[in-house]
This record gives C-alpha cells, sequence and structure tokens, in this order.
C-alpha cells in the first residue's frame, strides 16, 4: 500500500513539475497597449486595463506613466490646449474666479507680459495707498514724507525706505512695492490669459 501511494505521489508530483513547466516555457506573449512592448504570459495579467470592455495588458512603465498621468491637476494647458505629460511642469496662474493652468511656453509669455514696466501710479493705487497707510492717495503719501521725490527712482532712497518702514507696516520699500505688484499682476493675469489664449 506504501508503494502504490508512494507512486501516486510521485506521479502527481511529476505531472504537477511539468504542467508548471509548460506554463513558464510557453512562449505566448502579448504587447503593451500603449508602447506594444512584449510582455511575457506570466506578467501579462499584472498591469491592465479596460478599453471597450476589453481588457489589455500594459507594461510595468506604461501602467505607472498613466497613473501618474490621471494624478495630473490638468489634463491640457488653458491657452495653447497642450496635452501636459508627466515630465511637463505646471504652472498655476490664479485668476480670482478660477484657475488656470499653464505650459511653460506660455507661462513665459504671461511673465514676460506681466513685468513690462508700469506706472508708479498704477501699482500703487489709491485703493493700496489706503490699506496700507491710513491716507487716501500715493501724492499725499509721498507729501507727508517730507522727501524731494521727482522720479520714480528717488524711491530707492534710505531716507524713503525709513519712511514706509515707519509709517507702515512693511519692513522696507521693497516689500510694499513687492505687495503692490503682486495685487497689479492678479489683477492683470485675468486679461493676460485671454491675450494668450487668443494667439495660440
Amino acid at each position: 500500500m506504501d508503494d502504490l501511494e508512494s507512486t501516486v505521489a510521485l506521479i502527481f508530483a511529476f505531472i504537477s513539475s511539468v504542467v508548471i513547466l509548460i506554463y513558464y516555457l510557453n512562449p505566448k506573449q502579448s504587447n503593451c497597449l500603449d508602447c506594444n512592448s512584449v510582455i511575457s504570459h506570466q506578467k501579462e495579467n499584472r498591469y491592465s486595463i479596460t478599453v471597450n470592455g476589453e481588457e489589455n495588458s500594459l507594461c510595468k512603465k506604461c501602467f505607472n506613466k498613466r497613473q501618474k498621468q490621471d494624478d495630473l491637476v490638468a489634463q491640457n494647458c488653458s491657452c495653447c490646449s497642450k496635452k501636459f505629460t508627466t515630465r511637463m511642469k505646471i504652472h498655476e496662474w490664479d485668476i480670482g474666479s478660477k484657475l488656470c493652468f499653464l505650459c511653460s511656453k506660455c507661462n513665459r509669455k504671461g511673465e514676460s507680459q506681466l513685468k513690462s514696466n508700469f506706472q508708479l501710479i498704477e501699482v500703487l493705487t489709491d485703493n493700496f495707498i489706503q490699506n496700507n497707510t491710513g491716507v487716501n492717495s500715493l501724492q499725499e503719501y509721498v507729501d507727508s514724507s517730507n522727501i524731494e521725490i521727482d522720479h520714480q527712482n528717488d524711491l530707492n532712497s534710505q531716507e524713503w525706505n525709513n519712511f514706509i518702514v515707519k509709517t507702515t507696516k512693511f519692513p522696507s520699500w521693497k516689500a510694499m512695492e513687492a505687495k503692490a505688484i503682486s495685487e497689479l499682476y492678479s489683477k492683470h493675469k485675468s486679461s493676460i490669459i485671454e491675450e494668450l489664449c487668443k494667439s495660440t
């Protein structure tokens, strides 16, 4: 009886080994849906995607790429409609009512338009002056300083900087100017986005 059991066990082990060997030596292969690279039979079910009800295999690289693509905050540039890839830098522009996502090329165009030289009166609006100084206008603020200011460059003097530090919450004139420019930029971004979208 022991001989029969050991013979059956031996036959079962042999059959199992043959099945496993056939499975691993089977030349059956499939191709990745995205890059068409060959995927071995053993790996074909690891990464798959269903397209139109049919299950398709993906290689690990393409599977990961699709996962990252799905995680992108936006799929296309808001201006030129260029499709974003996982390697592209996506630039966010907050234009108040919504977020726009720009590719690097459109972002460069937009930034260059934003950095065009503004007149001081455009940067330091009455609203900005009222919110940050307690006086009503830029002219009134300049007059209260008793500093001779004939040109915009005169604002870079140490005397003007000291006046800003003493009369505002800003640590320097540069900080005040940066805040004013930032507010101005946010107002202009919306129109710049519209222009960029028209030009592309």
